[in-house]
């Protein structure tokens, strides 16, 4: 799988199955509860797009940097 969209499905936690899919290029979290994403985020190597907007993430994650070190592009619209 290289994409996939969990937009508007009201997760409260990061999934953390999703680091069993070492394909995936563009991950859609917008519009749901997540407070904080899971640095394990990192473990997708090969992720190149994350949408995180309208979320109600409380601060930038530091892990933020190393994806855009990567070269993936961070959506992250309406933060609280």
């Amino acid at each position: 799988m290289r994409m996939l969209t969990l937009r508007e499905n009201k997760l409260t936690s990061f999934p953390e199955v999703l680091t069993c899919l070492p394909e995936l290029e563009q991950l859609d979290l917008s519009y749901n509860e997540l407070k904080q994403v899971s640095g394990s985020l990192l473990d997708l190597e090969r992720l190149r797009g994350f949408g995180i907007g309208d979320n109600p993430v409380s601060a930038t994650p530091e892990w933020t940097s190393v994806l855009t070190g990567r070269e993936c592009q961070v959506i992250t619209d309406h933060w609280d």
